[in-house]
């Protein structure tokens, strides 16, 4: 989406003062709402303050929001802006009015009308909505924004620029599947993403299991999965299926779980250890919005990704086998592993 305000996932519904929009957003909010964490904003060219208890703003209020929390956001007015919207064209001066805004070419990215009238008052070749037709507007707004989501691509990053001081040698390298697992993970994923690479240090360039494959080099100051993370998420926007290189039971199938199980509205899609009862952030598709949801936390200190998973709006996934998400950190993990494949 173009010119987003407050969220990458955004939908305005606009009208002059009086047009009842208000009323309608209410509406949309409480049928939305069981299925989604939905942000409402709304703009006042003047110096806006909440309505009185009992009025249509003031019950939305508490719909005001963590933007980088949120599944997506509905906006009232911001007519002007680029942002996808509905008009809501009221009755009597404020339709005469909104209708020639239009004609005129004021609003940007209109995809419909939402009127008292069962039809357009006007001639136009854009959808028209009754205004108490809520559950028709509902599905336009929810097809509209999962096509947007379905034109996001999603990248592969295999996390491969640990010190791997536990197993005493690069876990990259290591030869689990007849080739270095750095190798056998940039298969997997080149087979379900739209392009992959792998996340290292600089320095790890021109190792051998590592310098024929294409590389995002580690260019934030964190230490740890999370400044690969970030550096692929800020070179490359999109969506991102990040996997660790230290996973040597991980296999197509249950990647394709995970791709098939995906919620584009969601901060991100991970599986979840039953034994441990965490979510598995090192094996996770994260959504563009993650990135600011992880600039977030690490203003506050935090630098792990399972922390920000744990804090957000995510959706968790049970993996068809549970040893996918183990990883070899120590020599002992090693021989174990090789002994059983």
């Amino acid at each position: 989406m173009i010119n987003k305000i407050f969220h990458p996932f955004e939908f305005a519904i606009c009208g002059y003062s009086g047009s009842g929009k208000t009323y309608l957003i209410k509406k949309l909010l409480q049928r939305l709402s069981s299925d989604y964490h939905i942000g409402f904003v709304k703009h006042d060219a003047h110096c806006f303050e909440i309505d009185r208890e009992g009025k249509d703003s003031s019950n939305l209020f508490d719909a005001k929001f963590n933007n980088l929390n949120m599944d997506f956001v509905l906006v009232e007015g911001y007519k002007t802006t680029e942002a996808p919207k509905l008009v809501v064209l009221g009755d009597g001066d404020c339709k005469i009015d909104i209708i020639n805004d239009f004609r005129q070419g004021k609003l940007k990215n209109v995809l419909g009308f939402i009127g008292v009238e069962n039809h357009c008052p006007f001639t136009s070749s854009l959808p028209y909505f009754q205004r108490d037709n809520i559950e028709q507007i509902v599905q336009f707004i929810l097809t509209y924004l999962k096509n947007q989501t379905e034109k996001i691509p999603v990248y592969g990053l295999i996390l491969a620029g640990g010190l791997s001081k536990r197993m005493g040698q690069d876990k990259g390298a290591l030869n689990y599947h007849g080739q270095p697992q750095t190798h056998y993970c940039f298969d997997m994923l080149s087979q379900l993403c739209h392009e992959t690479f792998i996340s290292c240090r600089e320095e790890q360039k021109d190792l051998p299991h590592l310098k024929d494959l294409p590389q995002i080099h580690d260019s934030f100051p964190v230490n740890g999965p999370l400044g690969g993370i970030l550096s692929a998420m800020e070179q490359k926007p999109g969506a991102w299926l990040v996997v660790a290189c230290d996973l040597p039971y991980l296999d197509v199938k249950n990647l394709n779980k995970l791709i098939r199980g995906r919620n584009h509205f969601k901060t991100a899609t991970c599986f979840t250890n039953q034994e441990k009862g965490w979510l598995e952030p090192l094996c996770t598709i994260y959504e563009p919005k993650a990135f600011s949801r992880f600039l977030q936390f690490f203003s506050f200190g935090y630098h792990c990704p399972r922390k920000m998973l744990m804090n957000s709006s995510v959706k968790s996934i049970i993996p068809d086998n549970q040893d996918i998400i183990i990883n070899a950190n120590r020599p002992e993990d090693y021989g174990q592993v090789t002994g059983r494949i």
